[in-house]
């Protein structure tokens, strides 16, 4: 049997739990009941907690609907915009054959 001389503070379980995860303390909760139990307690949510994050996470009614709309309408606004763009480029290329590199029209 091993004799635990050091137990860790409430805290020091809670940064574990939350992310800074030292080796030595993840050590001793796999051979103390007893801390182990505790950052059990320590990381369990009321029922009233469990209620609330469960609320705050679900998705708000029709969501789904109203993002795939707005996806729908930018691509639309986007495909517009690539039109005209290119509508702009036949216009700049029939400008360029039209004048000489002086900028100057070309009676042919």
């Amino acid at each position: 049997m091993t004799v635990i001389l050091f137990h860790p503070t409430s805290r020091r379980l809670l940064r574990w739990a939350e992310a800074e995860k030292p080796a030595r303390v993840e050590r001793h909760i796999q051979r103390c009941d007893r801390c182990a139990s505790k950052l059990e307690t320590l990381t369990q949510l009321a029922p009233s907690g469990v209620s609330l994050l469960r609320g705050a996470l679900t998705p708000a009614s029709g969501v789904e609907d109203r993002v795939l709309e707005g996806v729908q309408s930018d691509l639309a606004e986007h495909e517009t915009l690539s039109v005209l763009a290119d509508l702009f480029g036949i216009g700049w290329a029939s400008a360029r054959l039209l004048l000489d590199e002086d900028g100057e029209y070309d009676n042919g």
